[in-house]
């Protein structure tokens, strides 16, 4: 599903490189883990893969479309057909309802909601009590689970996860990595994920260190 070669990120000539030379290959139906010291390009990494970044240089090919040939609107065409983010910070919309916000994904794609799979997931996360509040009424923790929940909506086939569970009990954390795991088993979908935490990291199949 996607392949790297060579791939750097340096942000200015002054500076030293975030990182260089990254050359990987990841595969649906794979779940995997980007560990590092702070510094070293983990959440920008992520970034680049999820087409919210470019990269200074080097080759990335998303489904063997080559991704550094295209234009700013190829790409946002491409990042919602195939992508799932979770946030560190959430970035929940203020101003939309949780149901309003879990719903997002689909106004951009135009699709039809699957309301079988909303239910799913709406009760796999404990949020049905949740969907006519508004962002600043939920937890750090509610709001985690809404962005989980946004993240899965259409059923992506590459969810990427910047410290998805920073904001999760251990009970919660546990919940989510076996929801996770379970969906990229199912729908035959990549899983990303940037954590520090190491028991989470065990937990998928692949795990790098940068």
């Amino acid at each position: 599903m996607i392949k790297i070669n060579k791939l750097h990120k340096q942000y200015t000539l002054a500076c030293a490189p975030v990182f260089e030379n990254l050359c990987l290959n990841f595969s649906l139906g794979t779940s995997l883990s980007i560990q590092g010291k702070s510094g070293c390009g983990k959440s920008t990494l992520l970034y680049i893969l999820g087409l919210l970044d470019k990269p200074s240089g080097g080759e990335y090919f998303l489904d063997n479309i080559n991704i550094i040939t295209l234009n700013q609107n190829q790409k946002a065409k491409l990042r919602n057909q195939y992508f799932g983010f979770i946030f560190q910070n959430h970035q929940l919309i203020p101003y939309l309802s949780v149901l309003e916000n879990i719903r997002l994904p689909y106004h951009y794609r135009r699709d039809n909601i699957d309301l079988s799979w909303e239910k799913y997931l709406l009760t796999k996360l404990d949020i049905n009590d949740l969907l006519t509040r508004y962002p600043h009424e939920l937890s750090l923790g509610q709001q985690q689970r809404v962005a989980i929940a946004r993240a899965l909506i259409t059923q992506p086939k590459v969810v990427l996860a910047d410290e998805p569970t920073a904001s999760l009990d251990s009970d919660l954390a546990d919940i989510f990595m076996a929801l996770l795991l379970e969906y990229v088993q199912d729908k035959q979908a990549l899983y990303i994920m940037v954590t520090h935490d190491k028991n989470l990291a065990k937990q998928t199949q692949r795990q790098i260190y940068l």
